[in-house]
């Protein structure tokens, strides 16, 4: 991705941008381009939660290659309501509901990955 610091932006401010899709692209003081990326994730960890307890399934988080891993029991930073029962994320629901997705968004730092969100977590619900 070739950044523009035509600007002589200070590092870190929102003044450099990606040429091609003219978007902000934050550069930490180290100079490594924080990023965001598409992984997918399996449960490796934690409970559904109730109607007395929280949710606090972690997962695994691999590459879209499905083999490399990237981090291991991590928890969403998406908050989760509180006492709710959630599916994980590809966990079979039955019937014609079929899985949730494994598809989850997650932050990239000097090499640390960080797990924003899980799409296929999501909250049971009995009412429609």
């Amino acid at each position: 991705m070739p950044i523009d610091r035509s600007d002589r932006a200070a590092v870190g401010s929102p003044g450099i941008r990606d040429r091609r899709a003219n978007l902000p692209v934050r550069v930490a003081a180290s100079g490594a381009v924080q990023g965001l990326r598409l992984v997918l994730v399996t449960k490796d960890g934690g409970a559904a939660g109730s109607d007395s307890t929280e949710c606090s399934y972690t997962y695994t988080v691999k590459a879209l290659d499905d083999s490399t891993v990237l981090a291991e029991a991590q928890l969403p930073q998406v908050p989760r309501y509180h006492y709710v029962e959630y599916w994980y994320a590809g966990e079979d629901r039955g019937g014609d509901l079929g899985e949730t997705s494994r598809l989850a968004l997650a932050a990239e730092y000097n090499g640390a990955i960080t797990l924003l969100i899980c799409f296929g977590e999501i909250a049971k619900d009995d009412a429609c």
